[in-house]
């Protein structure tokens, strides 16, 4: 056989947390709805269970603040990782109430308003890779 040549790994380094940095967190939604259920699998539960899909304008809004404001902060990443750890049960407890649609649709039809008019397309988004 002909020997191949190897490239060594690429290796990246996080400085380690001072005052002002804090230490990388990482999130992996996977946003998906289900098929036959307004609650979503992934990523968005909550305005994809008001707006009822996750492929819709004023999620595809939310989704590009996501990933071009809040994702770029460790602050935002540390927000993104919260959420995705808590809305999935706010969603399956709540999710169908009606206080839990009133409340979240008011207070994301005024965000999603807020975010078109500072730029934030309503247009079909690929979510960024995480």
């Amino acid at each position: 056989p002909t020997p191949t040549a190897t490239t060594a790994p690429e290796i990246t380094t996080t400085p380690a947390p001072t005052a002002t940095t804090a230490p990388e967190i990482t999130t992996t939604p996977t946003p998906q709805a289900t098929p036959d259920d307004s609650t979503p699998t992934g990523g968005c539960y909550i305005a994809t269970a008001v707006y009822g899909s996750y492929d819709c304008p004023e999620v595809w809004t939310l989704r590009r603040f996501r990933d071009e404001v809040l994702s770029e902060t460790w602050y935002g990443r540390l927000f993104i990782k919260t959420y995705y750890a808590t809305s999935p049960t706010a969603v399956r407890l709540f999710g169908n109430a009606d206080w839990f649609q009133t409340f979240w649709r008011g207070t994301l039809d005024h965000m999603v308003g807020q975010l078109q008019s500072d730029g934030f397309a309503s247009t079909p988004y690929q979510d960024r890779a995480w």
